[in-house]
């Protein structure tokens, strides 16, 4: 099975949502369904080890600083939790043990003097274990996670007053 997910009106003639599965023979999977406003465009999804889908949203209509959320579904599109006020969110990553990454931001909007990366637990509660007043000061543009730790790619300089040049 194939998850898509971006604007999408239609698959094949039918009206769909902007978060469709697909069968491997291309076939539409009637069982998964994602059920929310369909002004909401999807900018990322990534798997947990138990098979839930976590999927960052945008809604560029709104012009409201948490226009950006976080949703996580089950294996049908169900939603099980979500985070609604996340600021310009722009990637998000899966640890081994199931804890979500999550970073943007954007200086100057809402307020905000730095842009972030937050860590949240599988069952979406910020983790208290995380440095999540981390503060960099310029744009973040993606996290990923490997062994040897987790990076953040964009185009700041600094992060929390320490000299980083960009990753």
């Amino acid at each position: 099975k194939i998850l898509i997910g971006g604007k999408i009106d239609f698959y094949q003639g039918k009206k769909v949502g902007n978060l469709i599965r697909i069968n491997s023979d291309y076939s539409l999977d009637e069982n998964f369904t994602f059920n929310v406003d369909p002004k909401l465009e999807i900018r990322d999804a990534k798997f947990q080890n138990n098979g839930n889908i976590i999927v960052l949203v945008d809604n560029p209509t709104a012009l409201a600083p948490d226009h950006y959320a976080l949703y996580q579904l089950d294996l049908n599109g169900k939603i099980i939790g979500s985070v609604t006020d996340l600021i310009m969110a722009k990637s998000i990553a899966i640890q081994d043990d199931d804890k979500i990454l999550v970073t943007g931001g954007d200086i100057g909007a809402y307020g905000s003097t730095s842009c972030y990366l937050h860590r949240y637990n599988s069952d979406f509660s910020i983790d208290q274990t995380f440095k999540n007043d981390l503060a960099f000061n310029a744009s973040t543009t993606a996290v990923a996670v490997s062994n040897n730790g987790i990076y953040v790619s964009g185009a700041f300089t600094s992060v929390s007053d320490v000299a980083k040049n960009s990753l």
